[in-house]
């Protein structure tokens, strides 16, 4: 198996339809089977330890590299307060509407296991589906892909989220005392720091080692090119006619890296069609 392989697990029907239309399905977020898949960080924050940090910003630069005193600092920090208090406002009204914000992506699940035995029972009709590889590494559209992070809930990056956001608009404003505050700017970090928890799930999904295309978009489908697909992979319970009526439906497979998953040794062993002794 190749190292820039990705893969998608499905039931034998839908993978006809895969083949069929070339294409793969986008879902939108609020559609997933898992709850807290997506969901907004809790907002937590340590103010004391924002302050310092964005101090020592603050005293190093004016955004003209000139120093800036300890009494021009404590001028500028109440403004910092209450910034600080309309972000968190701001914050609390993106939480309330946050099923409506990420109904404007879409997002494509691959993964780079290939043989788990829970994602061919969950994902590939229990065995009896097909994996299909993929190689998007000279595609534009699908460039974006990245590697999804697992964390459990007391360890979840959440706990760090809202200190970075802030540091990072305190910076800004840091180095740009003279610029007027904008509402509209600092939104659109915000939504960009966001962007990352359509990477972010709870550990107990890492055996799927998920990767992800995060779209803003509405389509449901995404084309692929035949040359993207790589290999292709018989579930255990995948017969031997119903998989040689599938290759003869799509004759041009033969010419693709072919795989049949067994059980060996109480394991999930795949082997090359070529080597596979029935």
């Amino acid at each position: 198996m190749k190292n820039n392989i990705l893969y998608k697990y499905s039931s034998l029907e839908n993978t006809r339809k895969i083949l069929n239309s070339k294409t793969l399905k986008l879902t939108n977020p609020n559609d997933f089977n898992d709850p807290f898949d997506c969901n907004i960080p809790t907002i937590e924050y340590n103010f004391n330890r924002i302050s310092k940090k964005v101090k020592n910003i603050f005293l190093k630069s004016n955004g003209k590299g000139s120093n800036i005193s300890k009494k021009k600092w404590n001028k500028e920090f109440f403004e910092f307060d209450q910034i600080k208090n309309e972000l968190l406002e701001f914050f609390k009204s993106i939480k309330k509407d946050w099923e409506k914000y990420i109904g404007f992506y879409r997002i494509l699940s691959l993964t780079k296991n290939n043989n788990s035995i829970l994602m061919w029972s969950h994902y590939a009709d229990h065995h009896k589906g097909v994996v299909l590889g993929f190689d998007f590494s000279d595609s534009k559209t699908y460039s974006p892909i990245k590697q999804v992070k697992y964390n459990n809930k007391d360890n979840l990056e959440t706990k760090k989220f809202f200190d970075k956001v802030f540091i990072d608009i305190f910076n800004e404003l840091a180095m740009n005392i003279n610029t007027e505050y904008s509402e509209d700017k600092f939104a659109f970090k915000l939504m960009s720091h966001l962007h990352l928890y359509f990477f972010i799930k709870n550990e107990v999904w890492s055996y799927e080692n998920e990767y992800r295309l995060v779209l803003k978009d509405k389509r449901k489908f995404l084309d692929f090119k035949n040359t993207q697909l790589k290999e292709i992979i018989f579930g255990i319970k995948v017969s031997k006619e119903e998989r040689e009526l599938f290759l003869k439906d799509f004759d041009y497979l033969n010419s693709y890296d072919i795989f049949i998953a067994e059980e060996k040794n109480n394991k999930l062993n795949l082997v090359k069609l070529d080597n596979y002794k029935e």
